[in-house]
């Protein structure tokens, strides 16, 4: 799974340039300084007005909870345990596997311009 955000290019050289004074732990602004050049340079030199990010988002199991009138549906994340109160007994269906097999696709493998911040090396 990932999420995907369109951002305008403007305001993505803006952010960079918050990051070029602002350095992870561990390095020096004289360090992290010619990293983020580097990003703000391969981001100028992309063609478009937009930047398109896609960040790949971490796999975790639902709960779905459905009531006997069909009124509404609540999710859940399926690793917290649920206690629920009732008059009648609950349909109760076991979580599918969450875990997919290696995929090979090539929809998964996106050529990213900038690895460290998932962009997308596409034109938007």
């Amino acid at each position: 799974m990932v999420a995907v955000t369109v951002t305008n290019k403007e305001e993505f050289l803006t952010y960079l340039a918050g990051s070029k004074d602002n350095p992870p732990s561990g390095k020096t602004r004289s360090e992290w300084a010619p990293w983020v050049e580097k990003e703000i340079e391969l981001v100028k030199s992309k063609p478009g007005e937009f930047i398109k990010v896609k960040r790949p988002l971490p796999i975790t199991p639902k709960l779905n909870v459905s009531f006997t009138d069909d009124t509404y549906t609540v999710m859940f994340y399926g690793h917290v345990p649920i206690i629920i109160f009732g008059d009648e007994p609950c349909k109760v269906s076991p979580l599918k596997s969450y875990i997919k097999a290696k995929s090979t696709s090539k929809t998964e493998h996106y050529n990213y311009l900038i690895k460290r911040l998932y962009v997308i090396n596409e034109t938007c």
